[in-house]
């Protein structure tokens, strides 16, 4: 998997379960690392840096100044890294988080591994934490994982959707007064992705809009009254509906027990 991701990690605990926490991070830089080189088979983080020292990193810390650092640091600590890089279809499956979890069962913490990849945007975000509601017969610590993959054209073609929606081509032709002999529904389509994803639309200049459509004989009067109008219909332009999007709709969460190893879906 082709990536640009960025990973950071808050650790919380007592100096033991921390010593035990920073140690399973490092096997991603170090052993992890040097197995990808061999075997290419798995993922790997890099310039793995501890932000409560001065921003040190990872690989010249040996098991006693991590021990010595945790003493002296108690109850939290912040860890960014680049990557995760190297084989893995997916962040849910790099197995990262689950190895802190592993490392220290008892112990809670907070990651967030976030960047893109070819063709998509993507995001895990782990917490170990006390569950407020226990899955039955596991323990009251479990990992919780929430994984987004958004790829570069979904968020753009739901947005179209909802435009079409609100307005199909055949009224947007009417309001706009656009012929529809020279400004197909293929048209519309690319009309909405550079419009109302590139310009703005429809809080758009109108001599804007006449270089994106060309077919409307509509005059500059008749526009600001379209637009308008087209504005208490509830159309928004794409950044807002990007601000406004409930990325939920691309969330998968799973669960973890670090005492069994077992996983579960959201049910």
């Amino acid at each position: 998997m082709s990536a640009g991701i960025f990973t950071e990690i808050k650790l919380k605990g007592a100096s033991v379960e921390l010593f035990e926490q920073i140690k399973a991070v490092k096997s991603y830089e170090s052993s992890k690392k040097k197995q990808y080189e061999e075997s290419h088979d798995c993922p790997y983080i890099e310039s793995v840096v501890v932000k409560n020292s001065m921003g040190e990193v990872l690989t010249d810390f040996s098991d006693d100044s991590i021990r010595d650092f945790v003493e002296k640091n108690p109850d939290e600590i912040l860890i960014e890294a680049q990557g995760p890089y190297g084989i893995f279809d997916g962040l849910g499956e790099t197995g990262i988080f689950e190895t802190i979890a592993d490392a220290s069962p008892e112990a809670h913490f907070e990651g967030r591994s976030s960047g893109f990849v070819t063709g998509a945007e993507v995001e895990l975000i782990g917490e170990l934490k006390s569950m407020d509601k226990p899955i039955p017969g596991w323990p009251e610590n479990c990992l919780v994982l929430d994984e987004y993959y958004i790829t570069d054209d979904a968020l753009p073609e739901l947005f179209a959707d909802k435009v079409k929606e609100v307005i199909p081509y055949s009224d947007f032709c009417t309001l706009f007064k656009v012929d529809e002999d020279e400004f197909d529904e293929y048209e519309y389509n690319y009309f909405i992705e550079e419009a109302f994803g590139e310009e703005g639309f429809p809080d758009m200049e109108y001599e804007d809009f006449m270089d994106c459509c060309e077919a409307s004989g509509i005059d500059e009067d008749e526009y600001e009254k379209a637009v308008e109008r087209l504005s208490n219909m509830g159309i928004i332009d794409y950044d807002t509906f990007k601000e406004d999007f409930d990325y939920t709709n691309f969330l998968e969460r799973s669960f973890y027990n670090p005492i069994t190893k077992e996983r579960k879906g959201l049910e």
